[in-house]
C-alpha cells in the first residue's frame, strides 16, 4: 500500500489535479474537526459517539497525567493563605448535578488550601448525599443549574459569595485571598472573575470571546484598580453578595445560564478580569448519562430566542 500512497502524493504536488482537490478537502476537514474537537468537544463527541472508544482512554490518561504534574509542580508555589481572618467573610457556592466524584473531587481540592471556609452546595442530582463540613441543600431532581444557584445564594450569610462549578479543582493558583482583597479595595467592582484552565488542552478560558446578548454592547475597555473591566467573565468569579442577589439567575434556563445572566448585569453590575486568580477545569466528556442532560438545552434556546428576538444564541 506503501507505494499507493507515494503516488497518490506525488499527483497531489500538482496543484491543479483531481488529487491534490481532494487531498485539500481532507485537510480542510481534518482542521475543521480539530476546531470542533477543541472548541466544543461535548457536542463534537456526542455527534461521533463511534470515536468515543478512541479518545476515551487518551483524553483520561492526558488529564492524569496533567494533574500529577501540576501536584508535584505546585509545591514550587507559594501556598495561598488559607486561615487569613478576611476569609470568613467569603462563601462558595457549588452547584452539581449528577457528578459526584467530580463533587468531592472539588472539595478535596479547597479544603487542601482553605480548610477553615464555608462551603454550600446546591445538588439536584437523583440520589443526592450530603457531604461533612459542608451545608448540603438537595433539590428537586433536575432542578437546573439557576435554580441551583438561586438557592445556594440564598443561604449565604457572608458579604462575599464565590460561583463554582462542580468540575473546577483548586491548586496554589487559586490565590482567594488575593482576589478578595482587590474586590474588598475598590467598592465600584461588583463582580470579579478568574481564569479557568481547560485540561488536557490547557486553553485559558476568560469568557472574552463570548459576547453578550445585546447586539449594539461594545467592549469595556476601562480599567478598575488595574483589572480590565469586562461585560462578562467566567462562572468562576467572587462577588458581592448583596449585589448579585439583585440580578440573580433565571430559574426557567437549566443550562443557558451564563450569558443571559451577564447581560442582565450588563449595566447594572462591574466585573472586571483578574488574570491571576486562576482554577483548573476537567470535564466530563464522556460520562454518557450526564452529558445526555447536559446537551439537552433546546428549551432554554427556545426561551432565550423569545426574551433576546433577533440576536443569535449559544448552542
Amino acid at each position: 500500500m506503501w507505494w499507493s500512497a507515494a503516488r497518490y502524493a506525488r499527483a497531489a504536488a500538482s496543484r491543479n489535479s483531481p488529487a491534490a482537490a481532494t487531498w485539500r478537502g481532507w485537510v480542510a476537514k481534518g482542521l475543521c474537526m480539530r476546531e470542533r474537537l477543541i472548541k466544543r468537544p461535548g457536542r463534537f463527541l456526542a455527534a461521533h459517539p463511534l470515536l468515543n472508544p478512541v479518545f476515551a482512554p487518551l483524553y483520561h490518561g492526558l488529564v492524569a497525567a496533567q494533574m500529577r504534574l501540576v501536584r508535584a509542580t505546585d509545591v514550587l508555589r507559594p501556598a495561598p493563605c488559607g486561615d487569613d481572618a478576611l476569609l470568613d467573610q467569603l462563601t462558595l457556592v457549588v452547584k452539581t448535578f449528577e457528578r459526584r466524584p467530580l463533587l468531592l473531587r472539588l472539595l478535596r481540592s479547597i479544603r487542601r488550601h482553605y480548610p477553615r471556609i464555608r462551603i454550600v452546595v446546591a445538588d439536584d442530582s437523583r440520589h443526592s448525599e450530603p457531604v461533612e463540613s459542608v451545608e448540603y441543600l438537595t433539590l428537586p431532581f433536575d432542578s437546573g443549574v439557576s435554580a441551583g444557584r438561586n438557592a445556594g445564594l440564598a443561604r449565604v450569610r457572608t458579604p462575599y459569595t464565590m460561583i463554582l462549578d462542580d468540575d473546577f479543582v483548586f491548586y496554589r493558583g487559586t490565590d482567594l485571598l488575593a482576589s478578595l482583597r482587590r474586590l474588598v479595595a475598590e467598592e465600584c467592582i461588583d463582580i470579579l472573575g478568574g481564569i479557568v484552565i481547560t485540561l488536557p488542552m490547557m486553553e485559558w478560558n476568560d469568557s472574552s470571546r463570548m459576547s453578550i446578548y445585546k447586539p449594539d454592547a461594545a467592549p469595556a475597555a476601562e480599567r478598575i484598580g488595574g483589572l480590565e473591566r469586562r461585560r462578562k467573565v467566567p462562572n468562576f468569579f467572587i462577588a458581592r453578595t448583596a449585589r448579585l442577589a439583585q440580578v440573580g439567575w433565571d430559574a426557567r434556563l437549566k443550562r443557558l445560564d451564563h450569558i443571559d445572566f451577564f447581560t442582565r448585569a450588563d449595566g447594572l453590575l462591574c466585573s472586571v478580569l483578574d488574570p491571576s486568580l486562576r482554577c483548573l477545569h476537567v470535564k466530563s466528556l464522556f460520562d454518557r448519562h450526564y452529558m445526555r442532560y447536559r446537551q439537552d438545552y433546546q428549551a432554554d434556546r427556545e426561551l432565550l430566542q423569545q426574551l433576546y428576538p433577533g440576536v443569535p444564541i449559544e448552542k
